[in-house]
């Protein structure tokens, strides 16, 4: 009967391993703001927005809602209309933008 347990797990743990080997990468966990057509929402993580046709902005939750805060946090976006660096107040403006962020604080000089 030990036996028969010992052989049953050794089967189980090499599956298992041949499965992890052969799967897919999966892509990030972590919450994702994203825009399809003119709507941004937050999805799971980027496989999820990737999957409906949303193009990521951002990592995290969006933040964007009616009103953005005053508070000058810059960040570093791509402009949509001319595809160049832009930087932005904050992320909730450059999410109403629709700007996908480059990277925190202000774009360089060219």
């Amino acid at each position: 009967m030990k036996r028969l347990i010992a052989f049953a797990a050794i089967a189980l743990l090499s599956s298992s391993a041949a499965y992890a080997q052969e799967s897919p990468v999966r892509a990030s966990q972590s919450r994702v703001c994203a825009l399809k057509g003119s709507v941004r929402s937050t999805f799971s993580n980027s496989c999820m927005a990737e999957n409906v046709g949303a193009s990521v902005l951002h990592d995290n939750a969006c933040e964007g809602g009616d009103m953005c805060s005053m508070i000058y946090k810059p960040v570093c976006g791509i402009d949509p209309a001319s595809g160049k660096e832009e930087t932005y107040s904050g992320i909730c403006v450059s999410e109403h933008a629709n700007a996908k962020i480059a990277h925190d604080g202000e774009c360089k000089a060219p």
